[in-house]
């Protein structure tokens, strides 16, 4: 091999010069698969060559065929690999390959002149000869376009077509189109109104399209029902917002018992999802008030109808919100007697962009992207499940300026802008408090609800009669049912109870409206307000409840 590639060398041969040396063999022959074969040569070489050596002839041939013939090479070479067979796994891919290799192999052979249904009524395929609408569109745009720009191409040719599909035709303003396909303008006009009224849908009566927001809730109160504009709706985002102790979490233990309740009493027959941000859910609570409401019973609501789950941090919500939720609603709606998934509460909302438990709010930036994303999520659940999502929020002390420095020539300052929907303007320094996360979150409220503590109080004998004031309920002093706990109280009659103060700062389902509350046994009661809003928020329009039944 050597003396071979030498002699070529000598010679020159090879194409624009090239000369094969011993290295560029190496090279190539190093990656050549022939571990095999150069055993069966190290194994067989020295025998040929022994054979060679002491026979002759006619004789050394035929003793060389029979050792290749019959040399036994299993201790040389390496045992081979077990088989290991697999069975066959069908897959959409193969499913498709095969169906369609079967049709098309009935198809050619039914239409053979020696078909088997030849000359009969039978039918294995039927071609219809139709289109989809946005199909016959965009040809007849294409067509008609192209046409007219076959004016200004070769007649020939007419080339690419400058519009070609429909958003194309539409979005552009008919004179830049009459101007790019060079064609007369009230030829394009019409052109574009065709296709508009071929694409415009279909009218439909109001009787046929669902209403989102039409249902509605009592919260157990009458006075609350009716600053709330009659009630939770379904399909809104609501925003109930408050001091620490102010009764948030009192008022959405109350809701989600009251969305239990049958329609004749004010409910939806509904179970409720309850998020916390902190501790487990009240549930001793929960039970007083079922025992305590004139409203509430055990056989009527319960807390096996509250699913509840912990989402302490953004990532967390986010998972709940787009796969616990919407499971829990759909196994809801799918188990027949099951009460749907209606009411939706997370408590507390503003504690997962609180800057100071997660330090990545300091980024305002970051966190009103986070907002929106979330607040994207809330709308789709309330609009896919007719949910009322009930979201609870903290609060912060105002300091505003009254100096003006801060207000550029022009523009408001962020506490004038904040009054309007941030802060509660009812009674005298209720204002010295307002909602938390800044501009971006009251733009994705459907409604939001201040929740005020302030220094009043009344005897708890002047407000607890009212509670036998609601019409059609049962009797409070009912006899104990099975599975049901007796919870007594150790207050007295006489005791003095905080008076507190509801409003609504906006609400997209009336104006807003305030009425005072107290907390009991029972659970968060409305009470005609005593005090009206100071002279100098005359203008702000906003107008005590009135009593209405539930």
């Amino acid at each position: 091999m050597t003396g071979s590639l030498e002699r070529l060398a000598a010679s020159g041969v090879g194409r624009n010069g090239f000369v094969p040396t011993q290295d560029w063999v190496a090279s190539w022959q190093q990656g050549l698969p022939l571990d095999t074969i150069m055993l069966v040569i190290s194994e067989l070489l020295p025998k040929v060559q022994n054979l060679q050596s002491s026979l002759s002839g006619a004789s050394a041939n035929n003793a060389i065929i029979d050792l290749l013939r019959n040399a036994n090479l299993d201790q040389v070479l390496p045992k081979p690999q077990p088989l290991s067979p697999r069975r066959f796994m069908w897959s959409d891919a193969s499913i498709v390959w095969l169906t369609s290799l079967i049709w098309g192999e009935i198809y050619v052979r039914g239409m053979t002149p020696l078909g088997i249904w030849n000359n009969t009524a039978v039918r294995l395929f039927y071609v219809k000869h139709a289109q989809t609408q946005q199909r016959q569109i965009t040809e007849t745009v294409t067509n008609v376009v192209g046409g007219l720009l076959g004016r200004t191409e070769s007649s020939q040719s007419l080339g690419r077509p400058k519009v070609q599909t429909v958003s194309e035709l539409l979005l552009a303003a008919p004179s830049e189109l009459a101007k790019k396909c060079r064609i007369p303008f009230k030829e394009m006009e019409a052109l574009v109104d065709a296709v508009s009224k071929e694409l415009a849908p279909q009218p439909r009566p109001l009787k046929e399209v669902a209403h989102i927001g039409e249902e509605k809730f009592t919260t157990g109160d009458s006075h609350l029902d009716d600053v709330l504009g009659g009630g939770i709706r379904t399909g809104m985002l609501w925003e109930i917002s408050g001091e620490n102790n102010a009764g948030k979490t009192q008022l959405a233990l109350q809701l989600a018992l009251t969305v239990q309740l049958p329609q004749r009493l004010g409910g939806l027959f509904g179970s409720a999802c309850y998020i916390t941000t902190r501790e487990e859910l009240p549930t001793t609570r929960a039970q007083e008030m079922i025992a305590k409401h004139p409203l509430l019973s055990f056989q009527l609501c319960g807390l096996p109808n509250i699913f509840t789950v912990r989402a302490p941090f953004f990532v967390a919500l986010q998972k709940v919100l787009t796969e616990s939720v919407p499971a829990f609603a759909d196994e809801r709606a799918s188990i027949p007697g099951a009460k749907p998934a209606k009411l939706l509460i997370i408590d507390t909302f503003t504690d997962i962009f609180d800057h100071i438990k997660d330090e990545r709010y300091e980024d305002t930036t970051l966190r009103a992207r986070d907002l929106k994303g979330v607040s994207l999520i809330l709308h789709r659940l309330a609009s896919k499940y007719r949910l009322a999502v009930v979201v609870l929020g903290g609060t912060r002390d105002t300091f505003p300026r009254i100096d003006g420095e801060d207000r550029a020539p022009g523009e408001l300052r962020y506490s004038d802008q904040s009054r309007w929907f941030a802060r509660a303007h009812t009674l005298a320094g209720e204002d010295s408090r307002e909602a938390v996360l800044g501009h971006v979150w009251p733009n994705q409220l459907n409604a939001r609800i201040m929740m005020s503590r302030t220094i009043r109080t009344r005897p708890r004998s002047m407000v607890g009669p009212r509670l036998q004031e609601h019409e059609g309920e049962r009797d409070p002093k009912r006899r104990k049912v099975e599975g049901e706990q007796q919870f007594s109280s150790t207050s007295s009659q006489d005791e003095t109870v905080p008076f507190r103060r509801f409003s609504v700062i906006f609400s997209s389902v009336g104006p807003p409206s305030f009425c005072d509350y107290v907390i009991l046994d029972e659970g968060v009661i409305g009470i005609p307000p005593e005090e009206q809003p100071p002279p100098y928020y005359s203008k702000l329009e906003l107008r005590p409840s009135k009593y209405r039944s539930i």
